[in-house]
């Protein structure tokens, strides 16, 4: 429908290859090159494959480490649609927006943890965020596996899932044992079908191994407001009360046992689960 004609261009402004390949200074004079044959939009990338690994980093790097390069682009190309890419959330690519770095957003996993991302947004909603831990989402396999997340279990099974939100017909007591993000999951979905819902753990915090991760602790924190909005009771550090509950869901995990290996005799273990929960049991 539009002949002979580029309709868009998704440039790396920066390959990040051994030789310097694209670089930053380069890039918005290429940018403006390739955009004067009338491209509607140009979306600025890093990364390629040279460095597959930057083209979608994980929680390692923070979101909007393009947000400096898109905004050179930008100046460059003033009658051009840019836009930002790189790992964003919605914070920063509403920043970017206001501060004029771009024209708009591309954020790809954010949905994939919050399909109604966009929806929530224009309402003001609590937003379920995406801890960019790659895990199930990075799929580079020519077998074209399901793509799906970890803070969203639906993700990837849309035709085959329930709608969890429907309001059940037969309202029950659950309690929940076990505040990991299994359990507190557990507890969000039966509370919003309309379920009277209590959680228990011995404890002392909520989220398990997540909580005491800096990049799973804003997903535990969602949950949290999400239980509370609820009014799910929470039970923690060993306080539930007796339960006469209708259903109970066991999500305890697995138990932790002593490492089986051998180190020197002078060598300095150190549990990192157990230092991070004393620390957290301090504050």
């Amino acid at each position: 429908a539009i002949g002979d004609k580029v309709l868009g261009l998704r440039l790396s402004c920066d390959e990040l290859a051994p030789w310097a390949g694209i670089t930053p200074e380069m890039a918005p004079h290429i940018a403006a090159e390739l955009a004067s044959t009338g491209v509607d939009y140009v979306v600025v990338v890093r990364g390629s494959i040279y460095s597959v690994e930057k083209t979608r980093v994980d929680f390692h790097e923070g979101p909007g480490y393009n947000l400096a390069t898109c905004a050179a682009v930008k100046a460059a190309l003033p009658n051009t649609a840019v836009f930002l890419q790189g790992s964003l959330d919605h914070v920063t690519a509403e920043h970017a927006l206001a501060e004029g770095a771009c024209d708009g957003a591309e954020i790809t996993r954010g949905q994939l943890a919050d399909s109604h991302l966009v929806e929530k947004l224009r309402q003001g909603q609590r937003i379920r965020p995406c801890i960019r831990c790659n895990q199930t989402c990075q799929v580079r396999d020519n077998r074209n596996p399901i793509i799906s997340c970890v803070v969203d279990p639906t993700t990837g099974h849309e035709t085959d899932d329930p709608d969890w939100a429907v309001p059940t017909s037969r309202p029950r007591s659950v309690m929940v044992v076990g505040s990991g993000v299994a359990g507190l999951e557990t507890a969000r979905v039966a509370a919003l079908r309309g379920h009277k819902v209590q959680v228990s753990d011995i404890a002392p915090h909520a989220g398990g191994t997540a909580a005491l991760l800096p990049h799973a602790a804003p997903f535990v924190q969602w949950l949290l407001a999400e239980l509370s909005d609820a009014g799910v009771a929470l039970h923690l550090g060993g306080s539930a009360p007796r339960s006469n509950a209708d259903v109970v869901v066991q999500a305890t995990g697995s138990v932790r046992r002593p490492l089986e290996i051998a180190v020197a005799p002078n060598a300095n273990v150190l549990d990192v689960v157990g230092r991070a929960t004393s620390a957290l049991e301090d504050i």
